[in-house]
């Protein structure tokens, strides 16, 4: 499965990546993941990484978020960035090389088409 954690711009501004792809076999191991690539955490505000306005930089993922095909995963980012956001950073966590360079290249082709 495929798993998309995507940060909260808490304080104003974003560090690191605003989208984090996660391959894995279910929710609980992609939030392991995530945080093992040291770009992700969670309960910012409990711990005072994040101010309580804006809440949490980062969410946990749940049964149910992933999706089968990273297409679909990618498509959906592609749609909602285009509407807003000028520049993207992506952090893709996959033990394939062809399927990361896979989903960078569609990153790219699907955000040309949504006229970021």
């Amino acid at each position: 499965m495929w798993y998309k954690f995507w940060q909260n711009n808490s304080g104003g501004g974003y560090v690191g990546p605003h989208y984090v792809i996660v391959e894995a076999d279910g929710p609980d191991e992609a939030n392991e993941l995530a945080v093992k690539s040291e770009s992700v955490y969670f309960d910012g505000v409990e711990t005072g990484r994040d101010c309580e306005c804006c809440g949490d930089r980062w969410e946990r993922v749940f049964i149910g978020e992933g999706e089968d095909n990273w297409k679909d995963l990618v498509d959906n980012i592609a749609m909602f960035t285009a509407r807003g956001v000028s520049t993207l950073f992506f952090l893709i966590l996959t033990e394939n090389d062809e399927t990361k360079s896979a989903i960078a290249r569609r990153i790219q082709e699907r955000v040309r088409e949504e006229g970021v």
